[in-house]
C-alpha cells in the first residue's frame, strides 16, 4: 500500500493552520551582510528589525522528565519542542527569537542526532521542522 504524500502534506498544513499556535519570529537583518569588526569582534552596520507571524504546534518538557533517563541531554525542564511547516526560514535570521503565550523563546543548540530522531520524514520529505526553544 503506498501513501497519498500530496494528501498527508496537505491535511498536516491544515491541521497547523487551523489548530496551530501563532507564534512571532523576530530578528535582525543587516542590508549589506553582516560585517564583524576585526579588532572588537562586534556586528557593524545598522540592522533593520524584521518579524514573521508563523504557526506552530508547542510541546513543553514537562518536571517529570528529571526523574526519567533521558537519551538526549540538550532537552531540559522548562524547555520546549514547537513544529513548524517545513518551509519556515530559521537558518541565517541573527538574534531570533520566538515569542508565543506572552513569553519570549531562544533556539537552542543542538548536537546532530536528536533532530534526527524526532522528524517525521513521508516518502523522503518532512512533514514539520521541531525546534528546540530555551527561555
Amino acid at each position: 500500500m503506498r501513501s497519498n504524500l500530496a494528501l498527508i502534506e496537505h491535511r498536516m498544513a491544515l491541521n497547523l493552520e487551523e489548530n496551530g499556535t501563532d507564534i512571532l519570529l523576530e530578528w535582525q537583518d543587516y542590508a549589506s551582510g553582516p560585517t564583524i569588526d576585526p579588532v572588537t569582534q562586534s556586528q557593524l552596520g545598522t540592522p533593520t528589525p524584521q518579524r514573521e507571524i508563523v504557526k506552530g504546534f508547542v510541546h513543553h518538557v514537562p518536571a517529570v522528565a528529571q526523574t526519567q533517563v533521558r537519551q538526549f541531554a540538550e532537552i531540559e525542564v522548562g524547555d520546549c519542542l514547537v513544529d513548524l511547516h517545513p518551509d519556515v526560514v530559521i537558518e541565517g535570521r541573527r538574534g531570533l527569537t520566538f515569542t508565543f503565550d506572552g513569553r519570549q523563546w531562544w533556539p537552542k543548540a543542538l548536537g546532530d542526532k536528536l533532530p534526527q530522531s524526532w522528524d517525521a520524514v513521508v516518502q523522503g520529505t518532512r512533514l514539520y521542522r521541531t525546534i528546540l526553544l530555551r527561555r
